[in-house]
C-alpha cells in the first residue's frame, strides 16, 4: 500500500515525525507563531478527536505532508544552482 494512492489519509504523529525526519517537539514549534522554528508553510493538523475548542487527536493530511517535503527539497535544489 503506497501512502501516494491515499492523499487525504490523516496521518498520527509519530508518521509525520518518520516522513519528514523531525521530532514532536520541533513539529509543534513550526506550528507555532512566535517560535524561532515557526514555519508558516508547515502542514496544519485536523482536529480529529474532542471539541473544536480542545481536541483530544490530531492527525496530519498525507498529501499536505508530502507536498511540504517536496517543497523542502526544491528549496535546496534552487539553492544549489
Amino acid at each position: 500500500m503506497k501512502i501516494e494512492n491515499f492523499p487525504n489519509a490523516l496521518l498520527p504523529r509519530h508518521v509525520v515525525e518518520l516522513m519528514v525526519g523531525l521530532g514532536r517537539s520541533a513539529i509543534y514549534a513550526r506550528l507555532k507563531p512566535g517560535s524561532s522554528g515557526y514555519d508558516p508553510s508547515f502542514p496544519k493538523p485536523v482536529a480529529i478527536g474532542g471539541p473544536a475548542e480542545k481536541p483530544t487527536s490530531v492527525r496530519w493530511v498525507a498529501s499536505e505532508v508530502m507536498a511540504w517535503c517536496a517543497k523542502q527539497v526544491a528549496a535546496r535544489d534552487a539553492a544549489a544552482i
